[in-house]
Formats: C-alpha cells, sequence, structure tokens
C-alpha cells in the first residue's frame, strides 16, 4: 500500500512537472503584454459632455498569442470594478460610453485574464470639462459696479465657475460695445495668465467704461479628432472713475498685488508664464532672476512692461525656482517673490522587464524594473492584484527592483511592472515561471521522411522542453549546421525550428535535431526528400470571348506525380455562378461555360493546395484574365469638315459602352478610278462616354481626285458595320513631280535645231486640270526665256542661233501654278552633233545596306570614247519609276557612289552618253538588287622597294560606309597585275588573307595593279592602279639618329641623322610613334624630306606622357631603305630652351615689377612737392590736441573746488593767451 501511494505521488508530480515546463517553454507562444492600451482624454484632449454626445471608446486589446488561447477583459473605475450595462459596453476588451456623464471622469485600468495569468494596462485618465451655460444669456440682467477714485488700484474678475477644469484655452476682455482692449498699448493695465483678472495698476478718468470678459475653450472630438471652438462671454462691469484721488492715493506704496505661483510643467511644453503685477506711485523697476542659475539664453521674453516673464521650449534644466524683484531708481530693493518651476519628464523604459524562467533552487529572485524620466514611483502587480512590501516581497522604490523571497512553484504568475508620474505612467508584463532542473524531452518530433519543395522556403520543428531550457541545433548529414556561417539556414532557438530558405536538390539527406542542457541530452533524426513544386498552367492567361460563346479554362496541374496530398479550386470575382461545369482530375480541372454573359467576365483563380509534413499546406496559383464583350455599336453621321487638296478633315457619332468596349477605328477609303481601298487606323484609347464625336484628320491624299470614304468600329472580338459611303473630291494643288528622262539635243542638217524629249506626268500627278509644260532656255550666261509646250513628249526649238550654247529645263504647271520641281538643266551646243556611240558599261556594286557604287568598265580600251563626252545617269526603284527618277551626269573614268537607296528593293539605270551637242539617242539599261552587300575597294596603295628588282604592296581595307556586320569581314584579296608595254608579259593573278603582297622579281616598265576584296557574298569593287618600275640602287641606312635640343612650349624637336648617300636625289621619310606601345610606325609627313642631317617636325602638338620614338627611311626612287636606329623622347629629358624671354610668364612678371616700380617713384616726388604742407598740418594738430588737455584739466578742478566748497581764482596761462575763471 506504501508503495501504491508513493507511485501515484510519483506520477502526479511527474504530471505537475512536465506541464510545469510545458508552461514554461510555451510561455513565449503567448503574449502577455497589451498590443493597444487605454490612452488619456485630458488637458488639450479633454471632453465636455455638454457639447460631445458621441461615443468614447477606451481600447485594451493583447497582444496576438496561439489561437488556443481564451482571453477575458475587465475593467476599474478609480479602482473600483465596472458594472456593465446599455451605457457602458464591453467588446473584444474595449470599453465604450454610448454617453458620457460628468461621473465618468477618473482613472481606468484594463485587466486580461488569460491561462497564465493576469495582465494590467496603464492607468488611463478621462478629464471632463464642466462648462455651465453661456454667460451671455444674463448681459441685460446682471450688470456689476466698481467705483474707484483716480490714482488707485484696481482689478477686474473673469467670471469663469470654480467648477471649470482644465481652465479655458484663451481669455481676453472687451469694452465699450465689445471693442477689443489690447493690453500691450496700455501700460496701467495687465491681464493675469492664470485666471484673466484685469489688473489697473493706476486707474484714470479715461477708464470709466464697461468691461466683459470673454473665455475661449477648445473642444476636442474623439472621433474626428478635431477641435470645437466654444466662446463664454462674461455678464458685463462698469468700472466708474472719479476724478479727485485721495492724499493716501498720491503717496501710495509699492507692492505687489499678483506675485509669481509654482507651476508644475512637462518637459517639451511650448512656453510657461510667471507675472509680478506692481502698483505704487512711486518709480520703479522690475527685474526677473533664476536663483542659482540664469534665465535660459534666447529662449525667455519679458512682456506686458516686464509684468510677464515667459519661457519657451520648457527643457528639465529649466526646474529651479525664479523671482521678480522691485527697485526703485536708486537700486534698493523694495520687495520680491520667489516661485518653483517643476520640470517633469514622462516615463520611459530604460530596462523593462522580461519573461523569465527561475530554478526553485534559489532561495530569493530580483527582478530589476527600471524607466527614465523624473520623479519616478513604481508599482507592481502580481496577477492583476497590487503587490505590497511585506517578508514576502520587497519593492525598491529608487530603481523599481523587486525582491522575491522564499521561492515557490505557486510564484509563477504574471508580474506587471508599472512607472508613474504626474505626466503619465506606462506598465509592462511578462511572465516569471519558477521550476525544477530536468533533462530534455521532445515535446514536438519531426517525422521520419520529410518532403521538401524545391525553391522553397521549408523547416523541421522539434520542440523540447526542460529546464534549463534546452539549446537546440541540428546536424546534416552528420555536419554541424550553423546560421552564422550560411545564410541559407535560420535557427529560432525558441522553438526548436530549422528554416532552410530556397531549397535545392543538394539539401536532400539525414538531418538530426539535438537538444540539450546541463542535465543531459537527446536527439532525433529525419529523412529530407526533395520534390519539384506543382505549377499551374493555363490554357489561356487572357482571353477575350465574344457574348454567346463558350468558356472554356483549362487549369494543369505540373509536377503532381511526387506522391503529394492536393486538391484544386476555383475562385471567381464573379457573381454568376450559373452555367459552370468544373470537371477534374488528377493533373488538370476544367471550367467550362456555356452562352457567356457579360457578368461571366472577370478574373478567374486555380489554387493547387498541397500539403507537406513540418511545413503544412502549401499554395500554387495560377490565373486566368477573362473579358467577354460584344462588337462595337456601328459608327454613325459620317459628315465631311474640312477639305483641302491632300487632306480631309471627318467626323462621325460613336457610342462606347463597357460591354462594347472599342479598340480602334478603320476608314476605308479608295480612288474611284483604281477600285482599291486604303486603310488608316485611328486609336480609340482617348475615347470615351456613352456618346463622343470623334474628328480625325485623313492627310498625304492626292489633290483633284475623287475619294470614296467608310469608318467602322473594331475591338477585340471583331467589327462594327460600315457608316455609309460618302463620296468627296480634293482641291487642286500645282503638279507634284517634274518630267522624267529629260533629254536634249541637236536636230536638222547643220544641227542647227534643238530638241528637248521627256515622258510625260500621269495623270494622278497632274494635280488639276490643263496641265501644260513651259520650257524655260537661255543661251549660255544670258537670261531665262519660256516658251509653253504641250503634253505630246517632244518639241523641237528653232529659233536658236549657231554655235552657242544653251541652258534647259522644263517645269509642269497647270491652273494653281507651276510645280516646285524642275528638271535637271540640260546644256546643248548647236552646230554640234550629239554622240553616236554607246555609252561605257556600267558595273553596279551592293556596298553596304543602303549603299551602291556605279562604276564604269574597260573605258580606257574604247577608241570612241572622247575627252569632252560624258554619261548621264538616270536611275529609280522599279515600280516607281515615275515616281522620282534621279538624274547625274558624271565624266568618263569616274565612280559614283549612291547613298540612301532602299535595302531589298531593286533599282533600274538609264544611261546614255552626253556630249557638246547634247544626250545621244542610244541607251542602256541595267538593273542591280540592293542585296548581299560586297566589299568596296580598298584604300591607300603603297609600293616599297625591297632591293634592285623587288617591290612590296601594301594597302588599307575598305572603309565601310554602313555600320559593321557579320557579312563586312574580308576573306581575302585577289592580286592581278601585268605589263603595260610588253605584250608577251604573262597577266599574273594570285590570291592573299593579309593586305600586303610581294614580288620577288619584278622587270622594267609599267604595269597595272588590280587589287580586289572578297567578302562573304563575292568579290567587291576591284581597285587599278599604275606602276613605273625602274631599277634603282637601293638607298644605303641612315644612322646616328640623335634629339638635338627640345622646346616644350612649341614642342620642336631638331633631329639631326648621318648618311653614306650624298646624291641630291635621296629623300627621307621621318616616322614616329608613342614609347612602349603596340604600334606601327607612322610618317610624320607624306611628303620626302630632301635636306640632309636634319628636321624638325610640326605634327606632333600634343605631348604624349610616355613620349615619343623617331627613326629615319631613306627613299630613292621608288626603293626605301632599311630603317635607321631608333631615338627616344620623354619628358624627363626636356631640355628647356635657355631664351628668357619665350616665355610669356616672364615678360609678364617683368611688366608687373616694372609698373610698381613706376608707382612709388610717383608717390616719392608727391610727398616732396607737398611736404610743406604736410608739416603745417601736423604742428596744427598738436596745437589742438594741447587746448583740449588743459580744458580737461580746468574741469576737473571745478568739480573739485565745488565738493569743498571752496572759492579760489585760477589762472591759465598758455602761451600768448590766460583766462581767468571764478570757481564757487
Amino acid at each position: 500500500m506504501v508503495w501504491k501511494l508513493t507511485k501515484q505521488r510519483c506520477q502526479w508530480y511527474f504530471i505537475l512537472l512536465l506541464t510545469t515546463l510545458i508552461r514554461s517553454n510555451h510561455a513565449n507562444d503567448f503574449k502577455v503584454n497589451f498590443r493597444l492600451q487605454p490612452l488619456d482624454y485630458q488637458g488639450k484632449h479633454a471632453i465636455s459632455p455638454r457639447y460631445y454626445r458621441g461615443n468614447l471608446t477606451l481600447t485594451c486589446q493583447l497582444e496576438e498569442s496561439l489561437p488556443n488561447q481564451r482571453v477575458t477583459y475587465y475593467w476599474t473605475h478609480n479602482q473600483q470594478p465596472i458594472q456593465l450595462n446599455d451605457r457602458l459596453v464591453l467588446q473584444n476588451g474595449n470599453l465604450t460610453f454610448n454617453l458620457i456623464r460628468l461621473s465618468d471622469a477618473g482613472n481606468y485600468q484594463c485587466f486580461a485574464i488569460h491561462n497564465y495569468g493576469i495582465s494590467v494596462s496603464r492607468i488611463a485618465t478621462l478629464q471632463l470639462r464642466h462648462l455651465l451655460l453661456p454667460f451671455n444669456q444674463f448681459d441685460n440682467i446682471h450688470i456689476s459696479t466698481y467705483s474707484f477714485q483716480s490714482g488707485q488700484y484696481a482689478q477686474l474678475t473673469c467670471p469663469i465657475p470654480v467648477q471649470t477644469n482644465p481652465s479655458p484655452n484663451t481669455i481676453y476682455w472687451t469694452r465699450d460695445n465689445d471693442h477689443f482692449i489690447d493690453i500691450e498699448k496700455y501700460p496701467h493695465l495687465y491681464q493675469s495668465i492664470h485666471d484673466g483678472t484685469l489688473h489697473f495698476t493706476s486707474v484714470g478718468p479715461s477708464d470709466t467704461s464697461t468691461y466683459r470678459c470673454h473665455s475661449v475653450f477648445q473642444l476636442y472630438d474623439p472621433i474626428a479628432h478635431n477641435y470645437v471652438t466654444v466662446v463664454n462671454h462674461g455678464r458685463r462691469q462698469l468700472l466708474n472713475i472719479s476724478f479727485t484721488p485721495s492724499l493716501s492715493e498720491l503717496h501710495k506704496p509699492i507692492s505687489i498685488v499678483a506675485a509669481p505661483i509654482d507651476q508644475i510643467v512637462q518637459a517639451g511644453q511650448s512656453q510657461v508664464h510667471f507675472q509680478c503685477v506692481v502698483t505704487g506711485n512711486s518709480a520703479f523697476k522690475i527685474r526677473w532672476y533664476k536663483l542659482h542659475g540664469f534665465l535660459p539664453p534666447h529662449r525667455f521674453q519679458l512682456s506686458n512692461n516686464q509684468y510677464r516673464l515667459t519661457i519657451a521650449n520648457i527643457q528639465q534644466e529649466d526646474e529651479g525656482q525664479y523671482y521678480c524683484q522691485i527697485n526703485d531708481n536708486y537700486g534698493h530693493t523694495i520687495s520680491q517673490h520667489l516661485a518653483t518651476l517643476t520640470v517633469i519628464v514622462p516615463p520611459k523604459w530604460k530596462n523593462g522587464i522580461q519573461d523569465i524562467t527561475v530554478s526553485l533552487h534559489r532561495t530569493s529572485f530580483a527582478w530589476h524594473c527600471q524607466a527614465s524620466g523624473s520623479y519616478i514611483h513604481y508599482r507592481w502587480y502580481a496577477n492583476g492584484n497590487i503587490i505590497s512590501n511585506t517578508t514576502k516581497h520587497r519593492i525598491y522604490s529608487h530603481n523599481g527592483t523587486l525582491i522575491i523571497q522564499s521561492l515557490q512553484q505557486s510564484d509563477t504568475k504574471v508580474y506587471t511592472c508599472m512607472a508613474t508620474n504626474q505626466f503619465g505612467n506606462i506598465v509592462k508584463s511578462a511572465i516569471a515561471n519558477f521550476v525544477f532542473d530536468s533533462v530534455p524531452s521532445f515535446l514536438i518530433r519531426p517525422f521520419a521522411i520529410t518532403k521538401w519543395i524545391i525553391n522553397r522556403r521549408n523547416r523541421i520543428i522539434c520542440k523540447a522542453v526542460a529546464f534549463p531550457k534546452p539549446i537546440i541545433s541540428f546536424m546534416k548529414d552528420n555536419h554541424n549546421l550553423s546560421a552564422v556561417q550560411s545564410s541559407k539556414y535560420t535557427i529560432i532557438p525558441s522553438n526548436g525550428t530549422l528554416i532552410v530558405h530556397h531549397v535545392e536538390f543538394s539539401d536532400q539527406g539525414s538531418y538530426k535535431c539535438i537538444a540539450s542542457n546541463r542535465n543531459g541530452s537527446i536527439a532525433i533524426q529525419t529523412n529530407v526528400i526533395i520534390i519539384p513544386s506543382f505549377q499551374v498552367v493555363f490554357n489561356h492567361n487572357k482571353l477575350v470571348i465574344k457574348r454567346g460563346k463558350r468558356i472554356r479554362l483549362t487549369c494543369n496541374i505540373q509536377n503532381h506525380q511526387y506522391g503529394l496530398n492536393h486538391s484544386i479550386l476555383w475562385s471567381f470575382t464573379t457573381s454568376n455562378t450559373s452555367k459552370r461545369i468544373i470537371t477534374a482530375n488528377e493533373s488538370s480541372s476544367m471550367l467550362i461555360i456555356d452562352k457567356s454573359t457579360i457578368q461571366d467576365g472577370g478574373l478567374y483563380i486555380c489554387r493547387v493546395l498541397s500539403y507537406v509534413h513540418d511545413y503544412g499546406y502549401v499554395r500554387n496559383t495560377g490565373s486566368a484574365k477573362v473579358n467577354v464583350i460584344d462588337i462595337p455599336h456601328q459608327p454613325k453621321y459620317l459628315r465631311i469638315n474640312q477639305v483641302s487638296s491632300r487632306s480631309i478633315t471627318l467626323s462621325w457619332q460613336q457610342q462606347i459602352l463597357p460591354e462594347k468596349p472599342l479598340t480602334y477605328f478603320q476608314i476605308d477609303y479608295q480612288l474611284r478610278s483604281t477600285r482599291r481601298w486604303n486603310q488608316r487606323f485611328v486609336p480609340a484609347d482617348s475615347f470615351s462616354g456613352p456618346s463622343t464625336i470623334v474628328t480625325t484628320v485623313l492627310d498625304n491624299l492626292i489633290p483633284y481626285h475623287h475619294y470614296i470614304l467608310k469608318v467602322a468600329a473594331i475591338n477585340a472580338v471583331g467589327q462594327s458595320q460600315y457608316t455609309q459611303e460618302y463620296k468627296v473630291t480634293t482641291l487642286t494643288d500645282k503638279p507634284a513631280m517634274a518630267p522624267t528622262q529629260f533629254y536634249a539635243s541637236t536636230t536638222g542638217a547643220s544641227y542647227q535645231f534643238i530638241t528637248i524629249s521627256w515622258i510625260p506626268l500621269p495623270q494622278k500627278f497632274h494635280n488639276g486640270p490643263n496641265l501644260n509644260y513651259r520650257l524655260y532656255y537661255r543661251p549660255y550666261r544670258s537670261g531665262w526665256q519660256v516658251k509653253e509646250v504641250d503634253n505630246s513628249g517632244q518639241y523641237t526649238l528653232q529659233d536658236v542661233l549657231p554655235n552657242l550654247k544653251y541652258n534647259f529645263y522644263l517645269v509642269a504647271w497647270n491652273s494653281v501654278g507651276e510645280s516646285e520641281m524642275k528638271t535637271p538643266t540640260a546644256t546643248v551646243k548647236t552646230s554640234i552633233p550629239p554622240p553616236t556611240s554607246l555609252p561605257p558599261f556600267p558595273k553596279l556594286y551592293v556596298i553596304g545596306l543602303s549603299v551602291i557604287r556605279v562604276r564604269f568598265e574597260n573605258v580606257w580600251n574604247s577608241a570612241e570614247v572622247k575627252i569632252s563626252q560624258r554619261n548621264k545617269i538616270y536611275f529609280w526603284k522599279e515600280g516607281a519609276a515615275l515616281l522620282k527618277p534621279t538624274s547625274i551626269v558624271v565624266y568618263n573614268l569616274s565612280d559614283i557612289v549612291l547613298h540612301s537607296v532602299q535595302q531589298g528593293a531593286v533599282y533600274k539605270f538609264q544611261l546614255c552618253a552626253n556630249g557638246d551637242g547634247g544626250d545621244s539617242q542610244i541607251k542602256r539599261i541595267t538593273t542591280v538588287n540592293v542585296t548581299n552587300p560586297v566589299p568596296d575597294r580598298i584604300r591607300d596603295v603603297t609600293f616599297t622597294r625591297q632591293n634592285t628588282s623587288g617591290v612590296i604592296v601594301k594597302w588599307k581595307t575598305p572603309s565601310w560606309l554602313d555600320f559593321k556586320t557579320s557579312y563586312q569581314y574580308i576573306e581575302y584579296y585577289r592580286v592581278e597585275y601585268f605589263s603595260l608595254e610588253d605584250p608577251t608579259y604573262p597577266r599574273i593573278s594570285t590570291v592573299t588573307s593579309n593586305p600586303i603582297y610581294s614580288i620577288e622579281e619584278l622587270p622594267e616598265g609599267s604595269y597595272t595593279f588590280t587589287i580586289t576584296a572578297r567578302g562573304h557574298y563575292g568579290y567587291g569593287v576591284p581597285m587599278d592602279i599604275s606602276y613605273d618600275m625602274t631599277h634603282c640602287q637601293v638607298p644605303s641606312t641612315p644612322h646616328s639618329l640623335t634629339i638635338k635640343s627640345v622646346e616644350v612650349e612649341s614642342f620642336r624637336l631638331l633631329l639631326e641623322w648621318k648618311t653614306y648617300d650624298l646624291m641630291e636625289s635621296v629623300g627621307f621619310i621621318i616616322q614616329y610613334k608613342i614609347a612602349n606601345s603596340q604600334y606601327e610606325f607612322q610618317n610624320i609627313t607624306d611628303n620626302i624630306v630632301r635636306s640632309l642631317y636634319y628636321y624638325i617636325p610640326t605634327k606632333l602638338l600634343n605631348l604624349s606622357s610616355q613620349g615619343y620614338q623617331f627613326r629615319i627611311r631613306a627613299v630613292l626612287c621608288s626603293s626605301i631603305s632599311i630603317p635607321s636606329n631608333i631615338a627616344s623622347y620623354t619628358p624627363m629629358q626636356e631640355i628647356p630652351s635657355t631664351h628668357f624671354f619665350n616665355n610669356p610668364w616672364h615678360i609678364f612678371l617683368i611688366a608687373a615689377i616694372s609698373g610698381i616700380v613706376i608707382i612709388l617713384m610717383l608717390l616719392g616726388l608727391y610727398y616732396l612737392v607737398h611736404r610743406p604742407l604736410f608739416h603745417a598740418h601736423s604742428v596744427e594738430k598738436k596745437n589742438s590736441k594741447r587746448r583740449q588737455e588743459s580744458t580737461v584739466s580746468a574741469r576737473q578742478i571745478i568739480n573739485s573746488c565745488s565738493r569743498t566748497k571752496l572759492v579760489a581764482t585760477t589762472s591759465f596761462n598758455y602761451k600768448n593767451h590766460s583766462s581767468k575763471t571764478n570757481i564757487a
């Protein structure tokens, strides 16, 4: 039996211990402090029951905690429990007053009862303004009369009831029909800052009047958080002053009638006032002082004839004693009065209490609670009960420390520390758990196998209970995990949670949780498997559908095969739930709505919820926006507002509804002659409203043409019906173009006539009726003449003179005027036949995305070509030949480059020979497609002799006319050359990958070299160069190159060298480069230096900080010698010029010194001329000073004699002047 009782007792003790440990380890799960504390309504926030009839709520809510915790609230008023009724309602901890009464004023405190004890809120003060009925209703009934004699002290009291608290915000006085009294303008008036009393230090006849006091109250509205102004007007007071003062009033002594009073203020208050009202007929002065200190600088102000001292921005160091002192004119103190200013700083936590667990092996426990501020008092609560000083508890008032003696498990409670002073109170609650030591045991265990979702934040929870509180650590694959070493892990020791951020497949493995304290340790293991996350994919993210059609949305779930339990949920933002059919399986869900309506539009959300152990539900979401609309309304009332030659302004009316939105308008227009519709689109973003007028301009039209117009509205689901067709004709204008293919040549037996031919303009370029042409012509350098010609396309001019040059151009005109475009000017000389030969055959190369090079081939082999013959070229884009052709006249052997052609287009070129007699009748036509660009011709070809019979050819890559692309890289070069003198010399053709080609043996003679670069699309433009090969001896190498001198400012270097060749035909090339650079040597000048021995370079204007390197090469015929030695120049080797005046700063320094010397010489000369005047002025100044000293001595003697009541006669002699003065 004894054994059974012991066993039961042990079981009960173990259950109690486990409950205590669970409670101590769960303390952090429940918050015992208040999230919302009750607020004070006092001072400027005081409430007037008479004027505020709304509800007032005092808030009180505990911080959020675990869901299973229940909280019960109750309130006290002046430390007495509140009885709830219909007027006082408690809801969720908040106390609501449905109607405020004067009896509700006082202190309120909230108490929250929960599973761990009772938490206590701060004490909130509710102050109510007690305002009586306005005084102005007694204006004409009660008028007080006061009589005084002139010179007496008088005062009028402001009739504010004693029950009024807080005092009015503002008090002011009026007189004589409510005229405001400005106290600052009357030296004998003063208004008390505390009760509004109006003091008259000395009344006079002018003070006879009726006075009235007005008190202003700012009443706070706790709902609107603003203020309502209420003014109470006091009863009228008649002040009657007699004209005959009494004898006692004429000799009234100085006295203080309103002395400064002690005040208690809060630190940070805007200002505080002290007053000292003094009466009396003698003269006096008021001074203010601070005892044992000084008035705060820059923060105090004296006003109302120094009756009032105001201190602004109150600080704690302003605390002390202030006094006003009354002095007479002789400085004697007549009276003084002292007042104390107490500055209180509201409490603020400096060391608040926190939840704590304490071992029962201790005998006592000290809990520190300290707040900053002034005049702090501390109060402790245990489960809502005030703790007093006993043998069990002791409270130290200076720092708020609570001592608990004889610790027991029943001391486990919710403790609240309150710090309070006159201007506020604060509270802090915490749980103190008193428990026995124990070994850790797991309260929450992780599963043996845990699944984590990749790219998410996952966790392991293993919560342990024990005392001391166990330390939780984690291991992965027998390696310690530390949140300090890696930001990937977060360990929360309070609840034993390991958080792994952004999970990857490498995080898979075996995890171990270890809980340990000083009494032992325990571990548990879980295996983590990483699986991919669900992906929600819609068949349509955005779906715009016409009303009445079927809506079908499919929500597909990816990665569903990894065994997580999941469910698929749909949510809608639309209210229409009918006609919806949902079908689902493991991998997808489909939503079908037949015969959709406008209300079916909205946001459709598909949610997949999957459950993960130790984590909870994981949500994956996808959404689709469905918009159900109709086609727009048909535009109506199409009208034409304005017509010009090239534009039409049109408008129409459009109805826009939400269910029939509008994207843009489509304007269809066509020429009656072509019957082909064209479209213009007008965005509808700026149009809104149920009905709107749309106005737009249809431009880029052809003048004098008939158009047919119609308009339709378009949105995402279709197009509305068209408006009725509207027919309109544009106005006339000048002809749009000039005639094309304009040619002129001499005709007739003796070529005495000139025939002009052209292609007439098509009808669409006439821009009006009655199109004709005007031929402008003139003899060379004479005035222009004009002839009107018809539209036949040819005209022969016969009235011309023989053997004379003429200029021609042709212009189209109609009833509006001449075209702004004219043909190119043609020049023809009579009596000379036109060319009869074919023009040279052009070769066209596309050398860029929009560039064509025209090259004339083999013109040097044509015996028919004359020097005076030119070539005229017309070119145009195929399909637009009559729109804008271009004419160019070039001479033979010339290449031309055409820019800004259209990429991918086909261009046609028409060529004819052009001479003094005009254009030939025979023409060539060729085409080119602007695609597949090839390289342009190479640049800067040079020939260098390497020995008596060898030559090196160098060139530079083509300069690309367009931006670089992959096809513009050179694959290789083809080099061809042949002899112009020896027909038996074979034609050589070879290729090279570098822009250099070397020939070992080249016989003497003249050669033609052709070098062509090959690109991605083939060979490019060839480059033809002539070269004369003469066998000259290769010159010897220059030597002993040195730099003799340097002029730094102008950077002029004198180079000298020596050579073994003294022939005049030998020249030299000077080359340079930046020192220690990878660049090659470059020529300083393109010309060959013929002078021997020296050279001064002028090209190097910018001095490099790295310096330069120079070398010399000799040139003889076409042969170039080997480079000389290298001469280096660096800034450290500067040899400055020795000429002093080469530096402009030296010249400026000499000019400045010279100017100073000249100024000093002029000042010396001026002093010598005016020296006698300076001397006379100095003597006069000394005499004047002596007279002043004598006068001062005389005055001192007179004052001395008057004090000793002596009579004397004193005689003063100063130079030749004497004076006698009688002194009494």
